[in-house]
């Protein structure tokens, strides 16, 4: 067996009881962004193990320079099948979870170290994922990207694949991982079309029917994701399998947000109602809920005479400001042109 060469930038664990922190990967034809991810692991990795998943162009040439340890398989439409083959290479104490078309970064790589070296460190760590979105637009989420080696986690599903373990205890590390992979329009609707293909593969469980949802949602396929949204709040408890409380209340928000988009908002109001019986004070479940009142609260204005007095109940204490009041509405739905009048960047 061929011995790896060293990578570049890995720290040196002479003396220490094996390795630390195993990195690993799963890469496709991901020649044009694993050197950025593989550059940033420098001095935080003991190993990089890249499970090659129907790659065909320059990526283990690459990934090889940085002394990574490599398997093969073809692309076999499901993440977690292959990200476990990534996590099966490992020999590290901890597994750090990461995409080529990731990046650790804003991250103190040597205290990382020591915390995991110290007592009392959970089997299960959450990494700061700030995902970047074209027009600039991020977003930072918690993820659990770090997962102790001895206790076998593994993945499930196809798409939107997430670990098998419910209510394990978690801490937070110190690593911030950039997600570079949204950045611009085309690569959005080039991942959500292969995420539906996906999701769709998966008939009617749950799971599938909640990640139809989330790719049609963007890409605006109003009436499909509404539909998927459907057949899934619809589920009776005791479905088989079951329908997670946080999985139907996310899928009702889901469905009310593109049934707005749609402008049934009947149909809105049924998803929000629905949520509201999961969870009441669901923050998504509210705003949805907000949006849809907005909208029915500017037809009818639009309807009314604003100038009688019968319009409207205590005319001189509700002011209809119209221009206000679509302006409030597309900054709820983040729409462009939301800025309030007269703001300037700084």
């Amino acid at each position: 067996m061929t011995k790896p060469r060293k990578a570049e930038g890995r720290v040196s664990t002479k003396g220490a009881p094996g390795p630390l922190v195993s990195a690993c990967i799963i890469a496709g034809n991901s020649e044009d962004c694993i050197g950025r991810c593989l550059t940033s692991l420098g001095q935080l990795a003991d190993e990089i193990n890249v499970h090659l998943a129907g790659s065909r162009d320059g990526t283990e040439r690459i990934a090889r320079r940085f002394g990574a340890r490599i398997t093969r398989s073809e692309w076999r439409k499901d993440f977690a099948y292959h990200r476990n083959r990534s996590l099966a290479m490992a020999t590290g104490r901890f597994q750090l979870v990461i995409d080529t078309d990731e990046s650790v970064e804003d991250t103190d790589k040597a205290e990382t170290r020591r915390r995991l070296r110290s007592a009392g460190v959970p089997d299960l760590l959450m990494v700061r994922e700030k995902l970047t979105f074209p027009n600039g637009h991020t977003m930072t989420m918690l993820a659990p990207r770090l997962l102790r080696a001895s206790r076998n986690m593994r993945y499930v599903y196809p798409i939107h694949e997430h670990l098998d373990v419910i209510d394990e205890p978690a801490a937070l590390s110190n690593i911030t991982i950039c997600h570079h992979g949204y950045a611009t329009e085309e690569s959005v609707t080039r991942k959500e079309e292969r995420n539906l293909a996906i999701a769709q593969s998966m008939g009617e469980h749950p799971h599938g029917l909640h990640s139809v949802a989330r790719s049609a949602m963007a890409l605006a396929m109003w009436d499909l994701a509404v539909s998927a949204a459907r057949k899934l709040v619809e589920m009776k408890k005791g479905h088989e399998p079951p329908v997670q409380d946080v999985t139907r209340v996310e899928t009702c928000a889901i469905g009310a947000a593109c049934a707005i988009s749609a402008e049934d908002l009947d149909t809105a109001s049924w998803f929000v109602e629905k949520g509201r019986e999961v969870d009441p004070t669901a923050p998504d479940i509210l705003l949805v809920a907000v949006q849809a009142a907005g909208i029915r609260y500017l037809a009818e204005a639009e309807r009314h005479n604003l100038t009688s007095p019968g319009a409207f109940i205590r005319p001189t204490v509700f002011v209809h400001n119209l221009a206000r009041a679509r302006q409030g509405l597309s900054l709820l739905r983040g729409q462009p042109g939301s800025d309030s009048p007269g703001t300037k960047e700084a």
